[in-house]
């Protein structure tokens, strides 16, 4: 992202403040933009309109899925991408100096050639994102060739932090974030536990009492590993039910209806199955 950029949310991010969820206490380092766009729906789209010089059109393609799903496994979001012709929420290209509308954008600029600025994205409801086409780009981890004499950068990566972007989010004073603003230079390449609670917050899925459809299955032997991936982190207890076990049939187990958690004794309170929380009136 552009050092422009960064200047300007240092204001935003001076005070740190302390969130609490039960017992959890930690200092928050994400940020998200304040004017607070986001998306308004959840099942998002993306278009590629303009492909790599050192990247084939298959691995540009997987590595772009790749990024996203790291987003989805996190978060309510989904990604398609779409044919060339459709209309998208997040369009990605690869451009030269001069793209699009860079010579007005302050926190965009035109792309300054090899090495310096890798990319750039929009807030929504814009969605771009802005790939430096005279970077060469690779389906693997960054790293310097001495036989080209240029560094090969991770599409991956590079394309998973500016989706953060183009989600909403700023960067994160957290070294361990995807949305660090020197997360190129350090390698980190999955999003974080403080990248997981930006974007929750951004979207509201750390306040819900139940989980969206998207967390919602039918009840299995992974429900609890379900449960606990992919429930709000504040939403951390299933909703529990009086009935004893000798009243739950076997194979409901475990429900995947979350809410804030209950610091009362739980000693006789059974994780149930939706139905039989829904019984109790929860």
């Amino acid at each position: 992202c552009s050092t422009f950029l960064h200047k300007l949310q240092r204001k935003s991010n001076r005070k740190r403040s302390v969130v609490s969820s039960g017992e959890l206490h930690r200092n928050r380092r994400y940020a998200i933009n304040p004017l607070g766009h986001k998306w308004d729906h959840h099942n998002l789209t993306y278009r590629i309109v303009a492909f790599p010089n050192t990247l084939n059109r298959d691995d540009t393609r997987k590595a772009l899925s790749i990024a996203f799903t790291k987003w989805s496994d996190v978060s309510p979001l989904t990604f398609t991408e779409v044919t060339a012709n459709a209309t998208a929420d997040i369009t990605i290209g690869f451009y030269t100096f001069n793209h699009t509308d860079c010579w007005w954008s302050p926190l965009h600029p035109c792309f300054d050639g090899l090495n310096g600025e890798l990319a750039h994205a929009f807030l929504p409801p814009r969605g771009e994102i802005h790939f430096d086409n005279h970077e060469f780009w690779i389906l693997g981890k960054s790293r310097f060739s001495w036989a080209q004499g240029v560094w090969l950068n991770d599409l991956v990566q590079v394309a998973a932090h500016e989706i953060g972007h183009a989600l909403g989010l700023w960067h994160s004073r957290d070294p361990q974030s995807l949305m660090h603003p020197n997360a190129t230079y350090t390698g980190q390449r999955n999003v974080g536990q403080d990248d997981v609670w930006g974007i929750r917050r951004l979207y509201a899925a750390d306040k819900k009492r139940v989980c969206d459809p998207w967390a919602s299955t039918s009840a299995s032997a992974n429900d609890e590993i379900l449960h606990e991936k992919n429930c709000p982190l504040r939403c951390d207890l299933p909703l529990e039910s009086e009935l004893p076990p000798r009243h739950v049939p076997r194979w409901l187990k475990w429900s995947l209806r979350c809410g804030h958690k209950n610091l009362r004794t739980t000693q006789n309170r059974y994780k149930t199955s939706p139905r039989a929380s829904r019984a109790e009136g929860l």
